[in-house]
């Protein structure tokens, strides 16, 4: 990630005239994995199960038809556009969303391939991204303020313009959406994460993981995005998740948010895993894997055990999207059951007659909020889960046949002082081709950037005095990293660490409460006893900080 720099607010004639998009010059050029990374989308997708792709399309028709032509999809006024001589469509939703619910719209066409540039919806995709960027403010905020939850529709539309830049590889709208990531960037608590209101302290799952996305897609396409950024969300991730692989909403164990009274009946918590469905992918989003992140594994288990479901307690759009999102990335038998019952859920339920044709009842858990276009749209983001990213676990650097193979394998297993020494062996050959030597040179520069993020992760581990949660990979990346410069960094701060009593000190300190976090029982009586550990443990480890942390989790149970 390229060091975050605030940039000088541009003022600009965005609400008073129309938006040039489409720049005449050359369109921007982006890294050969980049385009594997997002290559599903170009795909013909022959192979993928008939009815998904007719239900996408249905969909896509849908939504295309409920347009505004300013480029809007009104979120309680969508139904303007229907057909008088049929029934009107019901489900308004909360028109304080139009932005979110746009941006997820805008997101369900740039997942089929339909950009400023190409696609049958191309139009479709001009209007929205002009109607986006005439809503965003000169601080690089999309939309107002104006309710307690608006980030949420900051956040979507700006992994939604992201996108569209990127894969319109459009150089006019690259100031917006730079302007919208350094808007998040303000917003996020300092050296964590993101809720509501901006550098307040408090942090949730949910609202970080469409701030990661943004993230994640402006890094793809050479925006400038925070280098810290990853490192201090995957450590507020890792403080909600309990050892199970379960993700809290905004704190260890917390249940996924439902309203007061009757919303909260109506959807009870148990049958979905929603929190720990978009947790996995936010650890997917910043570069973590089954292989190197422990929380991921027991968190698909969790996951695929609560399929879904067309049941009214447990419709769950948001979590499907995200379900199906990690799970392809998981992919095996747990893809393989996911999408089957993802299919069985959604496509018989999808509305065929008249003006609802192609879209899905507001039935699930925030339906009546996002109403009918955001029912529709989170659905269809949820078929096309498997066209958004490539399975990144199969993404190799090199031509995965003849001289590469090797150096292939070692990639695969993150043997990385492995693969550079395959790379200069392959590179010494006198009878490579021009686009072999090509790939050499590609790999090397996408091992280059691995090195210098591993360098990156260890400076920052040592900065933040991370003893406890950052010894585990520092061990990992002097294994990946042998003969390179991280391994030699890793095991030099470790020896460090190892050899300063304070440390040591800390870390004893946070693997007794660690303990006694995983041995904490539910139910009142335990909270008393808990208490108990906690206040005894802070008599004794007071001045460190797992014993901080223990007074602050005191406090929260008072």
């Amino acid at each position: 990630m390229c060091q975050y720099q605030p940039l000088i607010a541009i003022l600009a004639v965005l609400f008073v005239a129309p938006v040039k998009l489409h720049a005449q010059d050359e369109p921007l050029q982006w890294s050969a994995f980049v385009h594997k990374k997002y290559a599903p989308r170009k795909a013909s997708h022959e192979d993928v199960n008939r009815a998904q792709m007719l239900a996408i399309d249905a969909a896509l028709q849908w939504l295309s038809k409920h347009q505004d032509d300013d480029g809007r999809w009104d979120c309680d006024g969508f139904m303007k556009h229907d057909a008088a001589d049929s029934e009107i469509c019901n489900g308004p939703g909360n028109a304080t969303h139009d932005v979110g619910v746009t941006g997820l719209a805008l997101l369900t066409f740039l997942a089929s391939n339909h950009t400023l540039r190409a696609g049958v919806y191309s139009d479709n995709v001009t209007m929205a991204v002009r109607w986006l960027k005439n809503q965003q403010s000169p601080n690089g905020r999309i939309g107002l303020n104006a309710h307690y939850d608006f980030l949420y529709d900051h956040a979507i539309a700006t992994l939604a313009v992201v996108e569209a830049y990127g894969l319109s590889e459009d150089k006019s709208l690259r100031q917006c959406a730079q302007k919208a990531l350094n808007y998040l960037e303000v917003h996020r608590n300092p050296k964590a994460a993101w809720r509501y209101h901006p550098r307040d302290g408090d942090n949730d799952v949910s609202v970080t993981t469409w701030c990661a996305a943004a993230y994640a897609a402006g890094m793809d396409f050479q925006l400038v995005v925070p280098k810290d950024a990853a490192t201090y969300i995957t450590k507020y991730l890792d403080s909600v998740t309990d050892p199970t692989g379960r993700h809290g909403y905004s704190g260890l164990g917390e249940s996924s948010s439902r309203k007061p009274g009757a919303h909260s009946k109506r959807f009870p918590i148990g049958p979905c895993e929603t929190m720990t469905a978009v947790g996995w992918f936010c650890r997917f989003l910043l570069g973590k894997s089954i292989e190197t992140d422990p929380a991921m594994q027991p968190a698909a288990d969790l996951i695929i055990n609560k399929p879904p479901a067309f049941v009214e307690v447990s419709t769950d759009y948001y979590y499907w999207y995200y379900g199906s999102l990690a799970m392809f990335q998981v992919g095996g038998m747990h893809w393989n059951t996911w999408s089957k019952q993802l299919r069985g859920a959604l496509l018989p339920v999808q509305r065929v007659d008249a003006n609802f044709a192609g879209s899905w009842d507001p039935v699930s858990v925030w339906g009546e909020d996002g109403g009918r276009l955001y029912s529709t749209a989170a659905a269809t983001l949820a078929l096309q889960a498997e066209f958004r990213y490539a399975r990144l676990s199969a993404l190799l650097p090199l031509p995965d046949d003849g001289i590469f193979r090797p150096a292939n394998t070692d990639w695969r297993k993150m043997r990385y002082g492995k693969f550079q020494g395959r790379l200069d062996a392959a590179a010494r050959n006198n009878n490579l081709t021009e686009d072999q030597r090509r790939a050499i040179d590609i790999a090397r520069a996408t091992l280059a950037t691995k090195v210098e993020r591993a360098l990156d992760e260890i400076v920052r581990a040592k900065a933040d005095k991370d003893y406890f949660t950052a010894s585990n990979r520092l061990a990992q990346i002097e294994d990946q990293f042998r003969r390179l410069p991280p391994a030699k960094a890793a095991r030099d701060l470790r020896g460090e660490w190892q050899r300063d009593p304070l440390v040591k000190r800390e870390i004893a300190a946070k693997k007794q409460l660690e303990s006694i976090k995983k041995k904490a029982k539910p139910g009142r009586k335990g909270q008393a006893g808990l208490r108990k550990q906690l206040e005894k443990f802070i008599r004794k480890h007071g001045q460190t900080a797992a014993g901080k942390e223990a007074t602050r989790m005191v406090a929260k149970l008072r």
